[in-house]
């Protein structure tokens, strides 16, 4: 897989940040999530690698801040409700990695 750098030096500092704070408060990293050591290739640069965490939740600060990196937030919908995961898709400022995906054909999203 091939991933850009990120815009500015501190910004790989930002993200651990968002992603220190949401695992602390109980999400769970799925893949990358730290910021590679100096000595390895992954390491140089301004790059942060691809990262997914799960059990993402409202009170964490990766949902409430633009994140403007390679990190994908799972959350799980509360009573599996199209209309509530529509409302957590919108609930932030920002629109441009909000969406909800669902297995119900029955709410079409415009």
């Amino acid at each position: 897989m091939d991933c850009g750098a990120v815009r500015l030096p501190q910004h790989r500092a930002q993200l651990q940040g968002l992603v220190d704070d949401a695992v602390q408060k109980g999400a769970k990293v799925l893949a990358g999530g730290y910021v590679p050591a100096k000595s390895t290739r992954l390491g140089q640069g301004q790059f942060y690698p691809p990262t997914v965490l799960c059990d993402v939740t409202t009170d964490m600060r990766i949902m409430r801040e633009e994140i403007f990196g390679p990190i994908m937030c799972i959350t799980r919908v509360p009573g599996n409700s199209d209309d509530e995961a529509v409302r957590i898709a919108n609930d932030c400022d920002f629109a441009l990695s909000s969406c909800a995906f669902s297995a119900s054909k029955v709410h079409t999203l415009t």
